[in-house]
């Protein structure tokens, strides 16, 4: 094909041939179909004419038989004989004179025609008296089957029928006789066979190789009849009947001629006639494929002639398009070799026509372009000396930017643990001190102080390494079940006091299609929301924050979605539809200008309003954004100066089952172990002095019994000897770190167990039956470590700065320890539950024992000191739960129930119903 399209020689030759055949096949059909028809209107006259023929000659053997009939009758002496045989009356010498005398002149005649076949005298009643086969004399006729002649002339229809004896086609004709006074005495009659019929049918004049003449006739009743061959065919070989197109046409009465399949099932040209004076059909039929053959001939001549004379032409063709093509064909190759970058080669001018002009034009623009080259490699050989100094100095550029790229993520990975390694020591000696019961009210708040500006200065660092590992492409998607609408509502709780404080009303509203449960990264999500929903509060004096929520249609098919490390360079989703989630959210503040849109989500960048503000990094929107096309989505805002903004962003989340949801316990302030258990032996092992006595600290007030470690090889001594229960180590440390200690503990112990020995221990401190239990203790942000850890034979992973409760449930759930909790009402903490964006049912949860608790409640408050009310009224309004918890632990023991009350509302972040109960008259105006 691909040779065809590029010779020009081979698609006019092809062109012409394939026009050719198609020309020669038109002709050829046409010739054949006018020569087909010519010949079967011939051959159908000529079937007729044959017919005809055949007709005649039947009729005048017929009448021949009759005559002959007639003439018998009419031998002197034949009637009064067979009136003698008849009649019973006569003697006998005379009956048998007249019986020899029938006898003689009938076996004269039988033997002289050889279409008779029997002689016969019947009486009326048709007993055959006298016959010349003597085996039938006695026995009786069926008159019907007989052809009667009348003396006088008439109408003579012969009747064809099929012999009972011999089932041979035959024909039987009679006389009646009668006596002087017109009585009948007898009958006259003939059985003929059809041996002349036989052969004037089978005469194959005019009919070719396959032509065939018959006749046909019919046998029977009118219910149980079939149709059989009179001649022309050998009847036994159709024995149930003979049926055709033609054959029940003429049956039926119906003369002509057509195209239609003979008694075989061979296509035949044939005609059929109905005699009706014969009650008989002759049909006359050849064969399509002799009748049709020289049609046929000459349509196959034509198609050959043709061809070949296609074939010459095309040749003729050839010759004539290779002598038009040459000249083509030399600028062509001229072409190719100015393309080739030849610029001297000049094509031939063959002709004076039109391919001429073309050469002679095509020789002045290969001169043009000679000279228009020679100028532009000059002018090249100028800018690839430009462009290559270019190149080098952006190759430079390009090294020296990622080597400070990775020095930044190196420097960053090291400042991550450098400052999270002296937080975890602060925050954590804070929250020791918190719960020493000696600390004083004053003391105490200085410590809250530290505590939560420790906690601040780990979200600054956190927002800076959160990017870096977004620049870095290290940010992965850890996909959860969660409930949508207990999320909001966390955050509506979260941030209606903030909102409330500088007078702004919060509104969340949740289209009704929104899907309940999803399958996403929640932590994500609802960083995005706060820090959307932050700023809108933290950039509005005056009006409203709305958070809306809508969805398009929910899809239940499950979709592939990225479960690991994700890429932000290639943006997720896949070629299946998927729902979306929709969130925007709208603020009334003073609205971003147009200029600084455009670097609104890059890092570390602040608009003019951020500025003024003196708050923040620069860094919550270019995570926020990061953080949405992870999840799938866009981000994107609208808005006008003075009048407000508009964020809006969308995910592409999973259908999550309920019961694939996991719901924290209300968390408890452990006070102790309870008692007659075993005492657990903790490692604890940490380069840094105060890290071990944070945990040292922590746990051995508790009744866990404690050593201390300041490496991975004097951990792996202490392990040896004193067989620990659980090891907290320390991932990064001198002379020998975390992750070589505990590779080299797990082979000792897998080859202790193959071993079956086990390791030398002080006989006072047992062997632990299972493995030691590792986990973690590490200060980098990169979530890549995890992973790290775990391949090395650690159990968990817990990252510094931890809290207290993190490192007790780690210890619950590697160990079986029980822990004592600091006293709360069951029922309250357990039956807390939170409906979700329901605030009615909410309320009455916290609220159970009607108006007149809710009453009680506030006067028991305004008993307490006001100084303690103003620090509690100020705590609710910051939201800030650990000055809350501080203010709680001062209530006074026999206030259990207002302590209680407001430890849960603590808990679900309802800082809206501590005021509420500080201000009872507020809330009644508000109802």
């Amino acid at each position: 094909m691909a040779t065809w399209n590029k010779s020009l020689m081979g698609q006019i030759v092809g062109y012409f041939l394939l026009l050719s055949i198609v020309s020669v096949g038109v002709i050829s059909a046409v010739a054949y179909q006018q020569s087909r028809n010519a010949l079967k209107q011939s051959l159908s006259e000529r079937l007729l004419l044959t017919a005809t023929l055949k007709e005649d000659e039947l009729n005048r053997w017929v009448l021949d038989q009759r005559e002959e009939m007639l003439a018998i009758v009419n031998l002197p002496g034949v009637q009064p004989a067979i009136a003698t045989l008849i009649q019973s009356d006569g003697d006998a010498e005379t009956r048998q004179a007249a019986e020899q005398y029938l006898e003689g002149i009938f076996a004269a005649l039988v033997e002289r025609h050889s279409s008779l076949s029997e002689i016969l005298v019947l009486t009326s009643g048709g007993r055959v008296v006298l016959s010349t086969n003597p085996e039938t004399e006695g026995d009786f006729e069926a008159l019907v089957q007989y052809s009667y002649i009348l003396k006088e002339e008439g109408n003579f229809h012969p009747n064809f029928y099929l012999s009972p004896n011999t089932q041979e086609s035959r024909m039987s004709f009679a006389i009646p006789l009668t006596n002087e006074a017109n009585k009948s005495v007898g009958l006259l009659a003939m059985h003929l066979n059809l041996q002349r019929i036989d052969e004037i049918i089978r005469k194959r004049t005019g009919l070719g190789e396959t032509g065939e003449i018959y006749l046909i006739g019919n046998q029977g009743s009118s219910l149980s009849s079939y149709n059989f061959f009179l001649s022309g065919h050998e009847k036994t070989a159709f024995t149930e009947g003979v049926y055709s197109e033609g054959i029940d046409r003429a049956m039926r009465g119906i003369s002509g001629e057509g195209e239609y399949r003979n008694y075989e099932g061979v296509p035949v040209v044939g005609t059929y006639r109905w005699l009706e004076n014969r009650d008989l059909a002759l049909v006359a039929e050849i064969t399509t494929w002799e009748a049709f053959a020289p049609a046929r001939k000459l349509a196959q001549t034509i198609v050959f002639t043709g061809l070949g004379l296609a074939g010459l032409l095309a040749i003729a063709v050839y010759l004539g398009a290779r002598r038009i093509a040459s000249p083509v064909l030399a600028i062509t190759n001229t072409a190719e070799r100015v393309a080739e970058g030849d610029f001297q080669a000049k094509a031939p001018v063959l002709t004076v026509n039109e391919i001429g002009m073309l050469a002679q034009v095509f020789n002045q623009m290969t001169d043009q372009l000679q000279r228009l080259y020679t100028d532009l490699e000059a002018e090249v050989a100028d800018r690839t000396a430009a462009l290559t100094q270019v190149n080098e100095d952006l190759a430079q550029a390009k090294d020296a930017a990622e080597v400070a790229n990775r020095a930044k993520s190196q420097f960053l990975a090291n400042i991550s643990h450098e400052l999270r390694t002296p937080l975890n020591a602060i925050l954590g000696f804070s929250q020791l001190l918190i719960r020493a019961p000696t600390v004083e009210p004053t003391q105490r708040e200085h410590l809250e102080i530290i505590n939560r500006s420790g906690e601040h200065l780990l979200e600054l660092i956190d927002d800076v390494l959160s990017m870096s590992k977004i620049e870095a492409g290290l940010t992965t998607l850890h996909q959860n079940s969660f409930d949508l609408f207990t999320l909001l509502s966390g955050l509506e709780n979260m941030l209606r006091v903030k909102a409330s404080a500088k007078g702004l009303a919060l509104q969340f509203e949740i289209s009704p299609e929104t899907p309940q449960y999803l399958k996403t990264d929640e932590g994500k999500l609802r960083q995005v929301l706060i820090n959307l929903l932050g700023n809108a509060i933290k950039f509005t004096d005056a009006g409203s924050v709305t958070l809306r929520v809508h969805s398009n249609k929910w899809l239940e098919a499950p979709v592939q979605t990225a479960s690991s490390a994700t890429n932000l360079d290639s943006p997720q989703g896949d070629s299946t539809a998927r729902t979306r989630l929709y969130f925007e959210v709208e603020d009334t503040g003073l609205g971003i200008a147009q200029e600084d849109i455009s670097k609104l989500f890059k890092p570390f960048v602040q608009t003019h309003t951020g500025h003024q503000s003196h708050q923040g990094t620069g860094l919550g929107l270019a995570i926020s954004r990061q953080f949405v096309e992870l999840m799938g989505g866009t981000i994107a805002v609208t808005s006008t100066v003075g009048q407000g903004a508009t964020f809006t962003f969308d995910i592409q989340p999973q259908p999550a089952n309920p019961s694939e949801i996991v719901t924290d316990p209300p968390r408890r302030r452990v006070m102790g172990l309870v008692p007659n258990q075993p005492i657990y032996r903790i490692l604890v092992v940490e380069d840094r002095w105060e890290n071990r006595q944070l945990l040292t600290n922590l746990l051995q007030p508790l009744g866990f019994e404690v050593q201390e470690a300041i490496d991975g090889k004097e951990a792996i001594a202490r392990w040896q000897d004193w067989q620990p229960h659980l090891i907290w180590m320390d991932m990064l440390m001198p002379v020998m770190d975390g992750y070589e200690a505990t590779r080299r503990i797990r082979e000792i112990e897998q080859g202790s167990k193959s071993s079956h020995n086990e390791t030398p221990s002080p006989s006072h401190h047992p062997r632990v039956s299972h493995p030691t239990k590792i986990i973690a203790l590490t200060a980098s942000a990169f979530e890549e470590s995890r992973s790290a850890v775990l391949e090395v034979g650690c159990d968990d992973f817990v990252r510094k700065p931890f809290k207290e409760h993190v490192i007790f449930d780690k210890m619950a759930k590697y160990l079986p320890v029980q822990y004592c909790y600091e006293e709360t009402k069951e029922n309250d903490i357990s039956s807390s539950s939170v409906n979700p964006l329901t605030k009615g049912s909410l309320q009455s949860s916290y609220s159970e024992s009607g108006p007149s608790t809710q009453q009680s409640l506030s006067l028991n408050l305004q008993t307490l000191p006001h100084s303690w009310i103003d620090e509690l009224r100020e705590a609710a309004i910051q939201a800030d739960g650990d000055w809350l918890n501080r203010l709680i632990a001062e209530i006074p023991p026999h206030q259990t129930l207002l302590a209680e009350k407001l430890t849960i509302l603590n808990r679900h972040f309802e800082f809206d119903e501590i005021l509420d109960l500080l201000d009872p008259n507020q809330k009644a105006t508000k109802s």
